[in-house]
């Protein structure tokens, strides 16, 4: 899953092996769209020494299934993809209101639901939570990919938590 328009977080890894299962490097291998949606960078590449080639992939600009071919010679993979819509907003998943003791993790960490936007939760979503006022600190500050809807990161002080969901 990606948001549509945007670029797959990992590689499309590519490995050619010959009939008994070894690596074959050297080998020339075509990636092409055939709904012509997205881009696929670079459109061809050649195999290293353990038969492997990568390629970024950003996904057309509609929502749906998407495809990818691999071409190497006689041989050819398929590789699918989702395209998402782009979160509308961010749901609080958890109480807004929190009380704790200065220096101890908070009782109730802060939490999302990314929403698209007919209101259905997006998973898959990288999501960053900052501190913006109060002080305090956030463990998972970094933005986390969800596989799940809500998230939930760890904190402790006194903080007020700004949520951004990319996208």
């Amino acid at each position: 899953f990606a948001v549509r328009g945007q670029e797959l977080s990992l590689p499309i890894v590519v490995r050619v092996v010959d009939r008994f299962e070894n690596a074959v490097g050297g080998v020339d291998v075509s990636f092409s769209l055939p709904g012509g949606e997205g881009v696929v960078q670079p459109a061809t590449a050649t195999t290293d020494l353990s038969g492997e080639t990568s390629v970024a992939w950003t996904l057309g600009p509609t929502a749906g299934p998407q495809r990818l071919i691999a071409d190497a010679g006689s041989a050819s993979v398929d590789v699918d993809a989702v395209a998402t819509e782009p979160p509308a907003a961010l749901q609080p998943a958890s109480t807004t209101n929190t009380t704790g003791t200065v220096a101890m993790p908070a009782t109730a960490a802060p939490s999302v639901t990314v929403l698209d936007a007919q209101g259905a939760a997006v998973p898959g979503v990288a999501v960053a939570f900052e501190v913006t006022a109060g002080g305090g600190t956030i463990e998972s500050a970094a933005p986390t990919t969800i596989g799940a809807p809500a998230l939930d990161p760890i904190v402790s002080g006194p903080l007020v938590v700004l949520s951004n969901a990319e996208g």
